[in-house]
């Protein structure tokens, strides 16, 4: 984008109806994010936010080894030549990813009863 000076005629070819201004997205879902962690009592914790949850989810998703899926469940653009080829990502893959998150979160461990539910690992 060409900015225009004092005095300066608009650039050749540039289009008039082009703003100047930067524009900013706005992100719908980290407002609702917010009020969840205020209602649950955990808000305004240094870094406690949707962008941390974002960070884990890639970080532990990553344990699944399917880099692809995680960057496809994130929104992630792959740009990559692959990418080129690629008509989809099978449900079993991104199953994968949701089942590695889980079970990160709740293991099971074989007690001598029962299958039991141990407290997720973030729980202190």
């Amino acid at each position: 984008m060409h900015l225009k000076a004092d005095g300066e005629d608009e650039k050749d070819g540039e289009d008039e109806r082009k703003s100047t201004v930067p524009t900013v997205a706005v992100d719908g879902i980290v407002p609702l994010f917010r009020k969840i962690l205020k209602k649950l009592k955990i808000n305004g914790r240094r870094g406690i936010g949707f962008y941390t949850f974002r960070h884990c989810f890639e970080t532990i998703g990553g344990e699944c080894r399917d880099q692809v899926a995680v960057d496809a469940i994130m929104g992630h653009a792959d740009a990559s030549m692959a990418a080129n080829y690629r008509h989809g990502i099978s449900d079993d893959r991104l199953r994968a990813v949701v089942d590695t998150i889980h079970d990160w979160l709740w293991p099971v461990v074989l007690s001598e009863v029962a299958w039991v539910v141990k407290a997720p690992n973030w729980v202190i």
